[in-house]
């Protein structure tokens, strides 16, 4: 997923504004919000997503307010709240609501102060699974990803790694598309599958404009790719529009 960190004025010392929320079930790209670290999910959580995304949760979109019943959803009484491990300096927490499609993952640092990773809303995506931490190419890794419904087999395709300063940033992994575009045909691409980071070469076969879903005749394209900073690097493309013609 294509993101971009949005930078507006000055904040007050107090709030941070420290890297991109990825916001799931929303239609604009990750961006930069500024709000308070907070201490306390029950009486908390609620009012922090309320401040970083009101249009996901307020129940009073006039006035931008959450309602009592809903607050109450996103409390540790409705909300199952498991620690995934140490990644650097922080603690992950996945915080989850089956009930109402909601998962957020939030980010503890020594001071037991919770800071915003990720939140999710979308109705079509579980959240029936947990995040993890994986070695990826000798790094650190923070996964959050999870196929959507359908027969596409896309994912969501949310990955994280730590910045020199120790926060975290959304892996960049459009290099993989845009190589893609550049080496099959006008009109021809992938349709389905998902790049999965922890595999350095993707693979796919290739759809014709007039393919079927299930019968791409447009070949297969392998991609050999090194992950550099956060972002992915493609190292190598063969293309071989001839392989299930």
């Amino acid at each position: 997923m294509a993101w971009i960190a949005c930078l507006a004025h000055a904040e007050p010392a107090t709030e941070v504004r420290q890297w991109a929320i990825t916001i799931d079930g929303e239609h604009e790209a990750p961006r930069k919000y500024a709000y308070k670290p907070f201490s306390n999910i029950d009486k908390e959580y609620a009012q922090k997503i309320n401040e970083i995304c009101w249009w996901n949760i307020a129940d009073d979109h006039k006035n931008k307010s959450i309602s009592k019943q809903t607050q109450v959803q996103y409390t540790e009484k409705f909300l199952k709240i498991r620690n995934i491990g140490t990644w650097g300096k922080w603690n992950v927490i996945d915080v989850s609501n089956e009930k109402i499609n909601h998962k957020g993952i939030l980010l503890q640092d020594k001071n037991k102060k919770y800071y915003i990773l990720y939140l999710q809303f979308d109705e079509t995506v579980s959240v029936d699974y947990l995040p993890s931490i994986e070695i990826v190419q000798g790094r650190k890794v923070l996964i959050a990803d999870v196929e959507l419904s359908g027969t596409a087999r896309d994912h969501t395709e949310n990955y994280f790694v730590l910045d020199s300063s120790g926060n975290p940033a959304k892996i960049d992994i459009s290099a993989i598309r845009k190589a893609i575009n550049k080496a099959v045909p006008p009109g021809w691409g992938v349709w389905k599958g998902f790049i999965d980071i922890r595999d350095p070469v993707y693979s796919s076969p290739v759809w014709r404009t007039n393919d079927a879903n299930c019968c791409p005749t447009g070949g297969e394209i392998t991609i050999n790719f090194s992950l550099v900073g956060s972002a992915l690097q493609v190292k190598r493309v063969h293309y071989d529009k001839h392989r299930n013609q």
